[in-house]
């Protein structure tokens, strides 16, 4: 589906150069403590370890069978993983963590 919308040249030029920010809701998660990025890298597609303390990852989130159930963003600090994701997947995410 195409989308007309008409921009200035000027305009057109910041949202090309700039961040755009879109308000949505969404479904975090916060998972602590020393096993905490051990739990969560064998649940998520993307590598926790590799990228080190302080980073942020964009995966999905699976079921132990590997299974996916949405992506997710992870920002790591240490032992603390903060995950936010669609609000729709909080349910199914707080299964695993359950389980997990």
């Amino acid at each position: 589906m195409a989308l007309d919308v008409a921009l200035s040249p000027a305009r057109l030029e910041r949202l090309r150069a700039g961040a755009v920010l879109v308000p949505a809701d969404a479904a975090i998660f916060r998972i602590e403590g020393p096993g905490a990025v051990l739990c969560l890298q064998g649940l998520l597609t993307n590598d926790l370890v590799a990228p080190g303390d302080r980073s942020l990852v964009y995966g999905a989130l699976l079921t132990p069978k590997g299974m996916i159930v949405a992506d997710a963003w992870v920002v790591r600090a240490g032992d603390i993983l903060t995950l936010a994701m669609e609000p729709n997947a909080s349910g199914p995410a707080l299964a695993i963590f359950r389980r997990t």
